[in-house]
């Protein structure tokens, strides 16, 4: 029933390991919701302990937490641009939610910020796409306004 009902449940959160953040955030941006029977504060503590939990799982060192996403990231979101910068933002999202900027040296800084950049890297790719398709018709010496262009190819 949870499944059909697209909610996220959580009976234990001290048996969540480090991935099951990457897999949270997944299904956030499938429009599952927590219960609800859990208010806001205690979805964000729930959320802090995930963070926390994927920090302490995959180490502090910037290389490895980067990995952990990538690795993620490549092998869900393949040629799927738009569903990959909606997760990336979504988790960015998360994290800022839970993890002050406090302390430029800490790992939930560090996190925060290679999310920035990829989500910014997924823009850029998003972006360059697009002129790709519009020198395209250039190309054919068919010119589309944005409106044409945005019915056609959906960006």
């Amino acid at each position: 029933a949870r499944v059909f009902n697209k909610l996220i449940w959580i009976e234990d959160p001290s048996v969540i390991r480090g991935g099951g953040l990457l897999k949270y955030v997944k299904l956030r941006t499938q429009n599952y919701v927590f219960h609800h029977s859990l208010d806001d504060e205690r979805v964000k503590t729930l959320e802090g302990y995930m963070v926390q939990r994927f920090l302490c799982d995959f180490g502090y060192k910037k290389a490895s937490l980067n990995f952990q996403i990538e690795t993620y990231v490549n092998s869900r979101f393949v040629d799927k641009l738009h569903y990959e910068g909606e997760y990336l933002m979504e988790l960015y999202n998360v994290v800022h939610r839970v993890i002050p900027n406090r302390d430029r040296r800490s790992p939930g800084y560090t996190l925060k910020k290679f999310l920035q950049t990829q989500v910014n890297l997924v823009e850029h790719k998003k972006q360059r796409k697009l002129a790709c398709r519009k020198d395209m018709c250039r190309g054919e010496n068919r010119h589309l306004s944005d409106d044409e262009y945005s019915v056609l190819f959906g960006g």
